[in-house]
């Protein structure tokens, strides 16, 4: 397929883009669009089948879900990054982020 820009600025081969649907999208499904040249993206509830009791839990969910991606390809994929009002999970986020670096 012809490059383009989305192509370009994401370092994918499709400029195709799998929707972060919550507790319907898991790794494998993440690393299966990865691989087929399209941005896979994880959501909060990826891989997850009951609640998550804090958002210390959703966390640790989601380095949980990261990890399995990045131990089955090296393709760029995506993860949602929301914020509410309670600016210290930004600090746990990105402190968890940098846990999952390999």
């Amino acid at each position: 397929m012809k490059n383009n820009r989305i192509t370009q600025l994401l370092n994918i081969k499709h400029p195709i883009i799998q929707a972060s649907m919550s507790w319907l999208t898991d790794a494998k499904l993440v690393v299966a669009v990865a691989e087929a040249g399209g941005l896979g993206f994880l959501a909060p509830h990826a891989g997850q089948n009951s609640n998550p009791k804090s958002n210390q839990e959703v966390l640790d969910r989601m380095r949980d879900e990261i990890g399995k991606v990045k131990a089955l390809t090296d393709k760029p994929f995506g993860v949602p990054f929301m914020l509410s009002y309670d600016f210290s999970l930004v600090d746990l986020l990105v402190g968890r982020a940098n846990l999952c670096q390999p």
